[in-house]
């Protein structure tokens, strides 16, 4: 064999096995990464599933007891199950929505229905939606609110979504008989919502954590769960050119704050 053949094939030899290495890390990292969406898929279904559940058997139950009543008693406790199903209803149809949105907040594409709304008008209606639910622990909503506060340029719909987020997350570390205050004050050309509650609060190394989308803070080991929530707030009020955090410490309860810009 002459020198230059066998220097080809003495290079061929030597390439090989760091060929088959690069092929063999591809095909592993190919894998991890659909173990990984496979994963993601998995915990994006349970948490629509836990979330969904809740409201979902509210709607049967009531529905259930309505079918049950006597005719002649069906007037006003008919409305009332009617009502709570028709509550449970929009919960449904707010988490459906919330996730549309996070796709569409995710995919760059800019927020379409912006118009100036009332900051107030807006929380009233997520503390009506939520109410019943606060009423089940006997926890107070109260709110306080700035006088001449100025409209919000924002897609109306979507900051109700984040509100009732933060609300229901209140109510549900909130301890029984206990208070959920909300204030809204104006900061410069910003309206300033904060809502806080009376639950354990949130350690600090855990308050960045909470707002991902899979992130599972100790706060949930009881197998309880924020869901997507506080990752679509952040994703909404980001969009709107607003910040959102949470300030606490364990055992003091929790402040979420998020600021929303006024109309120019």
């Amino acid at each position: 064999m002459s020198r230059s053949l066998q220097d080809t094939a003495n290079n061929s030899k030597t390439r090989s096995p760091q060929t088959d290495n690069s092929a063999n890390d591809r095909s592993a990292n190919e894998r991890s990464a659909q173990d990984n969406l496979d994963l993601l898929r998995g915990d994006l279904i349970a948490m629509v599933y836990h979330d969904i559940r809740s409201p979902l058997s509210t709607i049967v139950a009531s529905l259930e007891v309505l079918s049950s009543l006597p005719i002649g008693a069906q007037d006003a406790t008919a409305q009332s199950m009617i009502e709570v199903a028709q509550r449970s209803a929009k919960r449904i149809q707010h988490l459906v929505d919330s996730l549309l949105d996070i796709n569409r907040l995710e995919s760059g594409q800019e927020i379409g229905n912006r118009a100036p709304a009332s900051m107030k008008a807006i929380v009233d209606e997520a503390v009506g939606l939520i109410l019943p639910m606060a009423e089940i622990k006997s926890v107070r909503v109260i709110t306080r609110t700035d006088t001449n506060l100025p409209q919000v340029d924002i897609d109306e719909e979507m900051i109700l979504r984040v509100l009732i987020n933060l609300l229901e997350n209140a109510v549900k570390f909130s301890r029984v008989q206990g208070t959920i205050r909300i204030t809204l004050n104006q900061q410069a050309d910003m309206i300033l919502t904060a809502i806080r509650d009376d639950g354990p609060g949130i350690a600090p190394d855990e308050q960045e954590l909470i707002f991902e989308k899979y992130g599972r803070p100790n706060i949930l080991a009881d197998g309880g769960g924020l869901g997507l929530g506080l990752s679509y707030c952040r994703l909404a009020v980001n969009s709107h050119g607003g910040q959102i955090w949470v300030e606490s410490k364990p055992g003091t309860g929790a402040v979420f704050k998020f600021t929303l810009p006024t109309v120019d």
